[in-house]
């Protein structure tokens, strides 16, 4: 659910964001926050008009060479999904243009982590629930995760 999350924190820091998703998932990311919703089943976002300062592609899929043309001259682009070739391939794009492309896990921050908190009691961040399975089903809980169409996190119950 980093897709939610992402909705919510951009926002908060003062950002208009367009989510890209389902029809059925729009009205979903819509109350989350989100400024425009495109339902990539009858549109490409990438044609458009305007242009972004930051892409975050959670789901794969989009790549620099077909997405350079809708990020502002000191745009970027976050692959939460990428392998370690297409992690290798966004560095060195980086190196050589002004635009960059961020790929790979990060590392974990403390201090981050305080600011989720506090953004969490002020009630301007709420992780998004979609699914609880009781820990004996947590085979199920992975064929829910890695279904592709999963709306919010999946959650291990341990009681």
């Amino acid at each position: 659910a980093v897709g939610s999350a992402a909705v919510q924190l951009g926002r908060v820091f003062g950002a208009h964001v367009t989510g890209v998703c389902s029809l059925k998932k729009a009205p979903v990311v819509q109350g989350l926050g989100a400024n425009r919703v495109i339902d990539y089943g009858a549109q490409d976002w990438r044609t458009e008009p305007g242009q972004y300062d930051v892409v975050l592609d959670t789901v794969g899929g989009t790549h620099f060479s077909n997405t350079r043309h809708k990020l502002s001259p000191t745009g970027r682009i976050g692959l939460v999904v990428a392998d370690l070739p297409l992690t290798l391939k966004s560095a060195w794009i980086s190196l050589f243009h002004q635009q960059k492309v961020y790929a790979g896990s990060i590392s974990e921050n403390s201090a981050d982590l305080q600011t989720l908190v506090a953004l969490c009691e002020k009630g301007q961040f709420t992780p998004l629930i979609g699914a609880v399975f009781p820990l004996q089903h947590i085979v199920a809980a992975h064929v829910a995760a890695d279904s592709g169409h999963k709306v919010g996190n999946v959650v291990l119950s341990l009681v």
